[in-house]
């Protein structure tokens, strides 16, 4: 697929939105689209204030992550999201990782973007690796207390501020959305089946462990 050819989601967020205005998105500079929400999704982190230990802070290391972790888990989101072909030079370019490199010190920066560091907002390493419809959905590793240190989602990120239902593209946006979705459940079962760390499996150890 063409770098350039970012397909419904290169335009449809900027359509009957109500959304801030601002310079026009630029793939170059991995700034977020017009319209999009770019907070991490919570959604696979619902319950993590009844599994958190009582008075712990948030982890500061990643102990379990290693570069193998990290390309297995990257060519498994690839897979699911480019199934037609290798993703687009942009989004290879954040894949050209030195040797030598420790995992901490890569997610730390560039091409790795860090979420949450407002008061009480858990620190996220998110990987801006699209899909083939879509250039701003993102690999995200968080902190977390489980064996490995930390757990793997995928960000949608295509929550937007104000979606006119009424508008043209209303319709097609919202079905991208579904599309998204789906693939984030697959790509997360994917890991999940595959053994890398994800919510559903730290749940199922927490719940085993309350047994």
């Amino acid at each position: 697929m063409a770098e350039g050819s970012r397909g419904l989601g290169s335009s449809l967020p900027e359509k009957g939105m109500v959304a801030p205005e601002g310079p026009a998105y630029d793939e170059s500079t991995s700034r977020d689209p017009p319209g999009a929400d770019a907070r991490p999704t919570r959604d696979l982190f619902a319950r993590e204030l009844a599994m958190e230990p009582s008075g712990a802070e948030e982890p500061d290391h990643l102990a379990g992550l290693s570069l193998e972790l990290l390309r297995r888990a990257v060519s498994i989101y690839l897979e699911i999201a480019y199934p037609g072909g290798e993703p687009p030079a942009a989004v290879r370019r954040r894949l050209d990782w030195g040797p030598g490199l420790e995992p901490a010190a890569l997610v730390a920066g560039p091409p790795f973007e860090r979420v949450g560091q407002a008061p009480n907002e858990k620190l996220i390493y998110t990987l801006r690796l699209g899909n083939a419809r879509y250039p701003h959905m993102k690999m995200q590793i968080q902190p977390w207390y489980a064996r490995d240190g930390f757990l793997l989602s995928v960000n949608t990120h295509d929550h937007a501020l104000s979606l006119d239902p009424r508008a043209p593209d209303a319709a097609a946006f919202m079905a991208l959305q579904a599309e998204n979705q789906r693939l984030k459940v697959e790509i997360e079962q994917a890991w999940d089946a595959a053994g890398l760390p994800t919510f559903p499996r730290y749940l199922r150890d927490y719940l085993a462990g309350q047994a």
